[in-house]
């Protein structure tokens, strides 16, 4: 079975950009193609961490504001208050 994606200078053990069997240039990323410069991964690295904040943020936030209903709003919503007293404690961190 020939390989779905090829280096287009003929020497597999070159990083030249990659094409498929079909002669269209393979999508960056590909399989056997290496990151166009070194360090390449860093805005994926930094979406992931801006990701991860963003998260952290949203869950101190709502555990701030779930520590600040009383018992009869926490009924309401059909959360029991011992269950909104434990989420509530659990650091931003923690799932």
């Amino acid at each position: 079975m020939a390989p779905l994606v090829r280096p287009t200078s003929g020497r597999p053990d070159t990083l030249a950009r990659t094409t498929l069997r079909s002669g269209a240039p393979a999508p960056r990323g590909a399989v056997g193609e290496a990151p166009p410069v070194a360090g390449a991964a860093l805005p994926v690295v930094r979406r992931s961490l801006a990701e991860m904040v963003r998260l952290w943020m949203w869950r101190y936030r709502s555990r701030r504001e779930l520590k600040q209903l009383d018992t009869d709003q926490l009924l309401d919503v059909g959360i029991h208050p011992r269950v909104a007293r434990r989420e509530a404690a659990k650091p931003f961190w923690r799932a």
